[in-house]
């Protein structure tokens, strides 16, 4: 898997401010920008030009092909390792289930029938595979 580049990403669009960071906030790329017009000053105004810049890059890296997730913590052990269940449900393990050894370098996924996955449950599925590969790759 190739990793993506985040970091250039992220670099391509620094913040640029006004000589005396008060009029305006601009992103390096050209693309984006937010005068002092646009914020509410009655609040923390530099937080809100902040944040709107990061939902900027954010867009950015999307656009890009890429995403960030958070990966889930395991919600118990299996077989010696950690495992990820749908939903959590430990006790009838109705969903799918993901899960490695320690040391073994694998990852077995189980109950994932063709079809049967919402969008949502693809995700958290894809999520919980990445933190087992995760978790495989660094136990190995």
């Amino acid at each position: 898997m190739t990793a993506p580049n985040l970091e250039q990403i992220i670099a391509d669009h620094a913040a640029r401010y006004d000589e005396d960071l008060t009029d305006w906030l601009a992103c390096s790329c050209g693309e984006w920008r937010i005068d002092s017009e646009q914020l509410d000053y009655s609040g923390d105004a530099d937080r809100q030009a902040d944040r709107a810049h990061a939902a900027h890059v954010v867009a950015a890296i999307r656009d890009s092909g890429n995403t960030v997730i958070a990966l889930p913590k395991p919600h118990g052990r299996w077989a010696e390792g950690p495992e990820w269940v749908q939903g959590a449900n430990l006790a009838d393990r109705s969903g799918w289930v993901t899960w490695t050894a320690e040391g073994a370098g694998m990852v077995m996924l189980q109950r994932v029938e063709p079809g049967e996955l919402t969008p949502a449950d693809a995700a958290d599925l894809g999520a919980a595979l990445i933190a087992a590969a995760q978790h495989a790759g660094d136990t190995q």
